[in-house]
């Protein structure tokens, strides 16, 4: 059974929907994230969970208990979450111990236990010996680990994140994306997350729902959405994306024309939805320029070359107004600026929508 279940939930604030019938499942011990750019909903569909917003019309489940329908509405401290928020939110005059023990201070567990279960929350979010500090002598990240510490120590069923990694620079994000893998793994708790980064999606999902304009435009695992988007949004927010709009058909299909005058042959299951054609800058191929017989050949002009350390990112021209940008692996010899090359784009990663 779902730990937690949205049907049809509704937020309408006067003629505008904030969120529109959106239907959700998550199962017990599951990490889901709502992925999507701002104004897409999925903050609010988090709140309506937390029980901050109420949704204006639908059913939310949470373990098998009905906190909000048209009879019925659970207030958030009776809902058995634990909440980590963007801004930290842990309070500036309580120490990293105070702050901790809060939820099991509200939850009237005996003192001694409380300092036993606080004292092994701080050790696995790093903070032991940091205990009787104060919020104003800790970084943004220590202070973001007591945030994880506090919504976890209370071991609630759902643990709802709302963008907690948006303010840590690029090296703590890692850091913390990679602890929050480790506690999942070890406690199983349910993570409802949401992130507009498609990389903390990727990484700590077991399932993700893309979220546009108020509604959940696709659901799937992390791979299933980078690989088979459902449309041309979902294809450009996972990930990089080349597109390519197709201008003719023939072979049922199987073969597409291009804008810059290429013909393309795609794999069968891709022989449909054939708008655009969409291939990620890895999946494009260098290729010696003598090569002749194979599939998917374009001559291109390198426009610029961006060298990135581990990788060279490539924006190539191929003709009347059609460009595709390639990363390849960085190393010694490789085209520069201004060179006209010859490049691969394998019908197997080639994808329509």
């Amino acid at each position: 059974m779902s730990s937690i279940r949205l049907a049809n939930i509704r937020k309408q604030y006067g003629p505008v929907f904030a969120v529109a019938d959106v239907s959700l499942d998550v199962e017990p011990g599951q990490f889901v994230t709502l992925l999507g750019p701002s104004g897409s909903g999925k903050t609010t569909t988090l709140r309506m969970i937390a029980g901050l917003e109420q949704p204006s019309s639908g059913t939310l489940m949470i373990s098998e208990r009905l906190v909000f329908d048209e009879r019925e509405l659970v207030r958030t401290s009776e809902r058995n979450l634990g909440m980590v928020f963007q801004s930290y939110a842990v309070w500036p005059h309580k120490t990293v111990f105070g702050n901790v023990a809060f939820p099991l201070q509200q939850r009237g567990v005996a003192q001694r236990e409380q300092a036993g279960r606080v004292q092994e929350m701080l050790e696995m979010v790093e903070l032991g010996g940091l205990a009787q500090r104060y919020p104003s002598e800790l970084s943004g990240g220590q202070q973001q680990r007591v945030a994880l510490a506090r919504a976890m120590v209370a071991r609630p069923e759902v643990i709802l994140f709302d963008e907690p990694l948006s303010n840590l620079d690029a090296q703590l994000r890692e850091s913390m994306r990679n602890l929050l893998l480790s506690l999942h793994e070890r406690f199983h708790f349910t993570a409802v997350y949401v992130t507009h980064d498609q990389t903390e999606a990727m990484v700590l999902s077991d399932r993700v729902h893309v979220m546009n304009k108020g509604r959940i435009v696709q659901s799937g695992s992390p791979r299933e959405l980078y690989e088979q988007p459902a449309d041309l949004f979902v294809a450009e927010f996972i990930g990089q994306a080349n597109v390519l709009p197709i201008m003719e058909t023939r072979s049922n299909g199987a073969e597409v024309l291009v804008a810059g005058g290429h013909w393309l042959t795609l794999p069968l299951s891709a022989a449909r939805n054939l708008g655009s054609l969409v291939i990620r800058p890895h999946s494009v191929r260098l290729v010696p320029t003598e090569t002749r017989e194979s599939d998917n050949l374009c001559k291109a002009l390198v426009l610029r070359v961006i060298y990135l350390g581990d990788r060279a990112q490539y924006e190539l021209d191929l003709g009347s107004g059609s460009f595709l940008q390639m990363d390849l692996v960085a190393r010694r010899n490789l085209p520069q600026a201004g060179d006209n090359i010859l490049v691969h784009l394998p019908p197997e990663d080639c994808i329509t929508v």
